[in-house]
């Protein structure tokens, strides 16, 4: 029975045998939760088992979204739930007894009561792993993370049987099966965990389908899978071909899997739905600096079909003009090169000295070469020319004046991703360090300085653990510029606002006295739910914490949170974001909202 249990743990379907609700009202009508109760719960943390709940008291997010609900036809899943977070702290005979639900028809709210017999933890007496010739049963056993004498705990055990899959399926085994068997010992508390192994044939690839594209070229989605017909066949590098398809952007959805064909020949089929990849955004308002202002762009990340990705922006207004041009191949020919570049242009006009203290012309352009190491981490080299010239400085806010400067320089940047998707990870991180060498050329006009930077994202979604796609966002961008001789102030660093991290000030506004930082670091941490899955609608709520300085990271400290709207419309994405600046001191320019929309085809 245990076994049974646990098999069905594994695969996430409900409890054979578990008693079904009582009806709580025959009129339909909205039945909020108003709380959940366990009784006999003595050593399993209760937010830990109402965490995994379908059926949960509303939260703040509960405000406008189905937390809260009361959702009757949940309730099977629910103790599931709660027995699978007993089965990961070992407590093998724990039971949960049927839940019963009471309505306040006054209120329309209802509460659910779990009565839970715990028993007592179980420990691991011995993990075995039955040997197959085609597994490096060594290398595995020291992967394995269930050991003897530890704590049972489920969840280690769906790990260890995808650590075993993946290794016996990079052997060219397509179809294997990992069966755990367990033997428990009521008397002494332990339980022995069996992996048996049944790798059925080794399978060389015979063909390469792919389905679903009406715009990307075939042989762009080919060039991300490195495996090829006579090869074989290996689950790693399946897996890896599929998160790095999903994070391309291309495409909305991707699914990789071997199909049997003959003796021992598989095919694999790719399916894949595409992406609305080209965007054409425009946008107009009023600043109190710049007054009227409009701004346009084009883009397209998959142009023709050919994985190319080109843009084009411009915007203006009656003190700054600027227009953008981009683009980025990121496996030329088919290779594991990448080629990038750009070009920019901005004229700053001051109204008469009001404003910024100067008029200003700048010219710009960057070439940079991209390396695929592997599927999740690249190399870059890149060179940037900037040239930057001021007219009309005002001597009052300027007394040194501002000097013209040209920025020659060299770039070296590594990259890793394992997202799992583009447009809304919810796994993995993303963190990219770059080091900036400002100093080719000479000549007084030339800056001179050594740039680092990182940044860094993690992802957690956690509809498989609550059933509920809440997906947990960690950001964190660092900045540290070690001055050589001449570090302009428009290249020194500035926070404030959406792009430039902190939002709830306004867009670079944040900065030590006198000019622009040498060191800064923005962390965010946010919570993102979806109000429509259909309608690709988010909800995320956010908390920034931003520090900058010149001798000290923390001579200026800003704190900020707030909610944003995240949706991929038919027009494109919009944004809606509303922020509150926490302890903004006299002075601070702060903003409670920024908005973006753009349309898609």
């Amino acid at each position: 029975m245990l076994r049974r249990l646990l098999i069905l743990s594994l695969l996430a379907t409900p409890v054979i045998g578990l008693a079904k609700a009582t009806p709580v009202q025959k009129k339909k009508q909205k039945i909020e939760i108003k709380a959940v109760k366990f009784i006999g719960v003595k050593h399993v943390p209760i937010d830990e088992l109402k965490e995994v709940l379908v059926n949960k008291k509303s939260s703040f997010f509960g405000l406008v979204s189905i937390n809260g609900k009361y959702r009757p036809k949940e309730l099977k899943g629910d103790a599931m739930r709660i027995r699978d977070v007993y089965y990961q702290h070992g407590y093998l005979d724990a039971q949960i007894g049927r839940p019963q639900v009471t309505v306040d028809p006054a209120t329309s709210e209802a509460t659910v009561t779990y009565r839970v017999r715990e028993g007592l933890p179980y420990k691991v007496s011995s993990v075995r792993l039955v040997k197959h010739r085609g597994m490096d049963a060594a290398v595995v056993r020291k992967q394995l993370k269930l050991k003897s004498g530890n704590i049972f705990n489920v969840a280690t055990l769906r790990e260890d049987i995808r650590t075993i899959t993946t290794n016996i399926g990079d052997k060219g085994y397509a179809f294997a099966q990992v069966q755990p068997r367990f033997r428990k010992n009521s008397r002494n508390r332990t339980i022995s965990v069996a992996y048996f192994v049944r790798p059925g044939s080794k399978a060389y690839i015979h063909n390469i389908r792919i389905h679903g594209n009406t715009k990307t070229k075939e042989s762009v989605i080919r060039s991300y899978i490195t495996l090829a017909p006579g090869d074989r066949y290996r689950l790693s590098d399946l897996i890896d071909a599929q998160n790095e398809l999903s994070r391309s952007g291309y495409f909305e959805t991707v699914s990789l899997r071997p199909v049997h064909t003959r003796g021992n020949k598989v095919d694999i089929d790719v399916n894949v739905k595409e992406a609305k990849t080209g965007s054409i955004m425009g946008a107009a308002g009023y600043d109190s600096l710049e007054g009227i202002f409009v701004e346009g762009s084009y883009s397209e990340k998959n142009m023709f079909g050919t994985g190319i990705s080109a843009s084009l922006s411009a915007s203006y207004s009656k003190l700054k003009k600027n227009g953008t041009l981009s683009f980025d191949d990121p496996r030329v020919a088919g290779t594991m090169f990448g080629l990038y570049g750009g070009l920019y242009r901005t004229d700053t006009v001051d109204d008469g000295g009001k404003t910024y203290g100067f008029d200003k012309k700048e010219l710009g352009g960057y070439l940079g070469l991209r390396r695929k190491i592997n599927s999740e981490l690249s190399a870059s080299v890149d060179y940037n020319y900037n040239d930057v010239r001021y007219s009309n400085v005002d001597a009052v806010k300027f007394p040194t004046g501002l000097k013209n400067y040209i920025k020659s320089s060299i770039g070296f940047s590594l990259t890793y991703n394992n997202t799992d998707n583009f447009y809304t990870p919810r796994k993995g991180i993303y963190t990219k360090a770059r080091v900036e060498y400002a100093g080719l050329g000479s000549g007084a006009n030339f800056a001179k300085y050594l740039k680092s930077s990182l940044k860094f994202a993690a992802y957690y979604g956690l509809q498989d653990q609550i059933g509920y796609d809440l997906i947990l966002r960690y950001k964190m961008q660092g900045n540290y510029i070690h001055d050589l001789g001449f570090t302009p102030e428009a290249e020194r660093l500035h926070l404030g606002g959406y792009y430039n991290g902190v939002r709830g000030y306004r867009s670079a506004s944040i900065h030590p006295a006198g000019g622009g930082g040498l060191m800064s670091m923005v962390n965010s941490i946010e919570a993102s739910i979806p109000l429509s899955a259909k309608n690709k609608v988010r909800l995320t709520a956010f908390a920034d914490y931003g520090m900058i300085g010149n001798t000290k990271l923390n001579e200026v400290v800003k704190k900020s949170v707030g909610a944003q709207i995240e949706w991929r419309s038919p027009m494109g994405d919009v944004n809606f974001v509303l922020a509150k600046a926490i302890g903004a001191a006299p002075g601070d320019k702060t903003s409670s909202f920024e908005f973006t929309i753009g349309k898609e085809f």
